[in-house]
């Protein structure tokens, strides 16, 4: 089923920030008149919004400046909405820990059955104390006891729920519930209310996980949103669910403005009527830690974000803290700058333009943060008719957005399945699910069927193949080599597992640089594309919505292409050297346990294939200005960079490709100050946006059957033209009004001072905190640790080919020179042939293959390339053997042929002739 944006409206009395009466001059008493509420709900149907959602806090209010107290008991206003609405969802925040189960179950079905089913129900623990003293109780039950009423609380409700659509007696006996007949009503037209669960607490996500519909969380970044919306889907699926069943709605704090300038405008008056103590008062409680002690200009007091000293006695939501605690320990804060970014709480707020709301919309929902958004309006009404009348257009328009309701039912639009009667089902929900039905790639293995058997020759060697890198490529390599019947392979990474490659690690761009229709490492078999496995996740509409593919999905597709093809990866190894072997290579080896422990080993290989993506054969390239500077002063792109460092400091930058900028606008996304890219280029080279495909596949395929000439004058003009970049990187730096671009200005010296770094460039002195290289890599195979044994042995460039003066290039001479199959070739013939053992299959074969070798682009066609070349030398090489020794037969053992029985009374045979 196609994947829907999921859009709520939250109506938190008079709006998410504490100052919207004062800022909407609404009277105090609006909060508890129901016609308020209806405004609220026919603007949100206007939008055709999924739902209004109500929370709900059974306690006293202690302050009278707060928000207003929900003055109103939640069913008896979405009562009220629903006759009053025709499409609109009703959703309503109901405690497991002061209601009855049985009546809430009966109200709850009631006002299913009211609004032609469109009700549900957000199940929460309450853990406020004020809470209990209203309930007459001395004191809250601790988190632990909550979660376990909260969990058979649900079960029983929707044990009831079941029974009224299965028209019988339930009978439950529990821990802190005995129930012991049904509901006075059937089953409503959507069967029964949805169940949604708000709090990131591990139990919370179990409970979620277990049984709920959707979730509502508190995320404040992408990264995180990303992260959590991860764990929760994995909680569904490990209790027999799809990951389907679960829609994620983080809540988004909306400040709309025709113009963002608008909207911070908007910003500002709300914040100049916020009430400063009690914003203390509140955000202290949220973080379990007194602040009314901290000045506003004082540095926001870093032990406020430290363990809790007893969690089971802290009576504010964990998911909040978690939340907060994670973007507050990101830079240095005033507790001003807090109280302005974070006091309304742990939600991420978006100010800006309606087309500005939108981006972030759609980045978290295609980036698979979120299904979909709780919004949470700064002020009522204008907060929410901006949003109705301005963003959703936009988001209508890009193809996100519905322009009428369709279902009747809220489960239908959220495109939820109906709960089956007993009788229709083996498992019922609130007792047992379903098993997880087969994935798109279990499925695509069982119809691939078994591997071939291994057919390579046993030899002295521990290994057939050693693949180096455990990346996009490395799984490629390792599973078409088994499909190939080379069966005793080892793909090895130096990385911990999770961490594999670059894309959560170094990759710094928000979307991949390719077109999204361009190859993948699908190794020809759609079934395990990036678009299949897009789809089965979010929908065809999502996929298509996409114009590059992002980064952090692109991240996990390959964690669950490694899942799939079930290619064993040895994290923690890394390759020290290489050498020579009488029966192929011997490969030093340094394994590292869980703990740090390092152990050395040598293994043995025939045949080993480099596929560690771009530094190759190589390494960092850094040009002369670097020399003698200070390592902890720079950093290269191709290394982890801890930004949030660069907070406040001015960066300089050399280089103006993709990485370079995206390393620009990284920073200055930290809180960097400044950023300057310097290139020696009279104008940046900026990649078309176009989204086709290469223009030329036969001349990409076949560039390694070119002479050398014709390579090396392509080569040679590609690296005089420059490195581009993506219009992407582009406007995400210029983003910042600390962006600047110094164009033909490349960099004489960088010196040391007392103060950073003072750089000479073309267009004068400049003075920074931190320097950073974009400078790309080189691609010797002197430089490379592993290959300094062997490195003598290993053609170049600059053995095979001497170009003319005109296009000289001492870089482009020092890449390895390769052969059809992506190997090594002897510097010298006759003297090193083992090194024809070792395949290149990253980036130090771009020379020889024109392309970036080991990028998705290379894979499709590459990998067979690679394997047809191991496997053809595995086979010349097992011709050469001593045949195989045949055992005997056993003195006594019959030589009847075993299966004569099968045909024995159909023998006639010839009589015998006397000579």
């Amino acid at each position: 089923m196609t994947r829907r944006l999921i859009l709520n409206v939250n109506v938190l009395d008079f709006g998410q920030t504490i100052s919207a009466r004062d800022f909407s001059g609404l009277p105090a008493a609006r909060v508890a008149d129901v016609d308020y509420y209806v405004e609220q709900a026919k603007a949100a149907e206007r939008g055709t919004l999924d739902a209004l959602f109500l929370a709900d806090g059974p306690a006293l209010q202690g302050d009278p400046r707060g928000r207003g107290g929900r003055a109103l008991e939640p069913s008896l206003i979405l009562t009220a909405i629903a006759e009053a609405t025709d499409h609109l969802g009703v959703i309503g925040t109901l405690s497991t820990t002061y209601n009855d189960p049985v009546e809430l179950a009966d109200r709850l079905l009631a006002l299913d059955h009211v609004s032609g089913g469109r009700a549900a129900w957000n199940a929460v623990t309450t853990y406020s104390p004020p809470a209990a003293e209203n309930f007459g109780l001395p004191g809250r039950p601790d988190r632990a006891t909550r979660y376990r009423r909260a969990d058979e609380f649900v079960d029983v409700v929707l044990g009831l729920w079941q029974a009224a659509l299965d028209g019988v007696d339930p009978h439950h006996d529990g821990e802190f519930f005995h129930i012991h007949g049904r509901l006075p009503l059937g089953a409503s037209p959507q069967g029964h209310p949805l169940l949604l669960q708000a709090g990131g607490s591990p139990q919370g996500r179990e409970l979620a996980g277990r049984a709920a519909n959707g979730v509502f969380t508190a995320e404040l970044t992408l990264d995180a949103g990303i992260e959590h919306y991860e764990l929760v889907k994995q909680a569904a699926v490990r209790h027999g669910r799809s990951r389907g069943d679960l829609a994620v709605l983080p809540g988004l704090i909306t400040v709309v403005g025709s113009t963002h300038a608008e909207a911070e405008e908007r910003l500002t008056r709300t914040r100049e009527l916020l009430p400063r103590d009690h914003e203390t008062v509140r955000l202290g409680d949220m973080l379990g830690y007194d602040l009314r002690g901290v000045g506003l200009d004082d540095p926001f007091p870093q032990d406020a974000l430290g363990e809790l000293a007893d969690p089971q006695a802290f009576t504010a939501s964990l998911g909040f803290r978690e939340s907060l605690v994670r973007a507050l320990s990101k830079r240095p804060y005033t507790f001003r700058d807090v109280l302005d970014e974070f006091g309304n709480g742990g939600h991420r707020r978006i100010v800006g333009s309606p087309e500005e709301i939108a981006d972030t919309i759609q980045e978290w929902f295609e980036a698979g943060a979120a299904d979909g958004f709780n919004l949470m309006p700064d002020a009522f009404p204008s907060g929410l008719d901006d949003f109705v009348d301005q963003v959703v257009p936009v988001l209508r328009k890009r193809g996100l957005f519905r322009h009428e309701y369709e279902e009747k039912t809220l489960r239908g639009r959220w495109g939820i399945e109906e709960p089956k009667a007993a009788h229709q089902a083996d498992h019922l929900v609130g007792r047992s699910f379903d098993a997880a039905p087969e994935s798109r790639g279990d499925r695509f293995l069982r119809h691939f069927g078994p591997d071939p058997v291994n057919w390579v020759r046993e030899t002295e060697t521990d290994h057939d193949v050693v693949v180096v890198g455990g990346g996009q490529a490395g799984l490629g390599i390792g599973f078409a080599l088994r499909r190939a019947g080379i069966g005793r392979l080892s793909v090895i990474d130096a990385a911990a597992p999770g961490t594999t490659g670059v894309w959560k690690t170094i990759a710094r761009m928000h979307t991949l640089r390719t077109p999204k229709i361009w190859p993948e490492p699908e190794f020809g078999h759609p079934e395990l594309s990036f678009r299949a496995w897009y789809e089965e996740r979010h929908g065809q509409a999502a996929y298509e919505a996409l114009h590059r593919i992002p980064r952090l999905p692109w991240a996990a597709y390959i964690d669950w292409i490694e899942d799939t093809l079930r290619v064993p990866v040895r994290h923690r190894t890394r390759l020290v050297s290489v050498a020579p072997h009488e029966h192929g290579l011997a490969l030093e080896l340094v394994v590292t346990d869980e703990n740090g422990n390092e152990e050395r080993r040598t293994e043995v290989t025939r045949r080993l294939v480099f596929a560690n993506g771009v530094e190759g054969t190589g390494g960092f390239s850094f040009p002369e200005a670097f020399d003698g500077l200070p390592r902890e002063l720079y950093a290269h792109t191709g290394e982890p960079i801890d930004f949030d460092n660069l907070t406040g400091k001015k960066i300089g930058v050399l280089g103006a490709g993709a990485s370079a900028l995206d390393a620009a606008a990284t920073a200055l996304e930290a809180g960097a100050a400044e950023a300057h890219v310097f290139t020696r280029r009279e104008k940046l080279l900026i990649q078309g946006d176009a989204p086709q495909g290469p223009a030329n596949i036969g001349a990409r395929e076949n560039f390694h059957r070119r002479p050398d000439a014709e390579r090396w004058k392509l080569k040679v003009t590609i690296a005089r033209a420059g490195r581009s970049c993506t219009l992407a990187s582009v406007k995400r730096a210029a983003a910042f009004d600390g962006f600047a671009v110094h164009l033909s200005a490349g960099w004489n010296t960088a010196v040391a001072t007392a103060d950073g770094v003072q750089v000479e460039a073309d267009d004068g002195t400049h003075r920074f905190d931190f320097l950073i290289a974009g400078t790309g890599y080189q691609y010797d195979p002197d430089t490379q640790a592993e290959l300094a044994l062997i490195a003598d042995q290993i053609a170049l460039w600059e053995h095979r080919y001497q170009p003319p003066d005109d296009l000289a290039n001492a870089g482009l001479g020092r890449w390895p020179y390769l052969g059809d199959g992506y190997e090594f070739q002897e510097r010298e013939p006759g003297k090193a042939p083992w090194v024809t053992r070792i395949h290149v299959f990253s980036a130090g074969a771009a020379m020889s293959f024109g392309i970036p070798v080991g990028d998705t682009q290379s894979l499709p066609t590459g990998i067979p390339r690679l394997v047809d070349a191991v496997g053809a030398a595995l086979f010349a090489e097992d011709a050469t053997l001593p045949p195989a020794s045949v055992p005997g037969g056993t003195p006594g053992q019959s030589t009847e042929d075993p299966f004569l029985r099968f045909y024995v009374g159909h023998v006639r045979q010839a009589a015998a002739t006397e000579g």
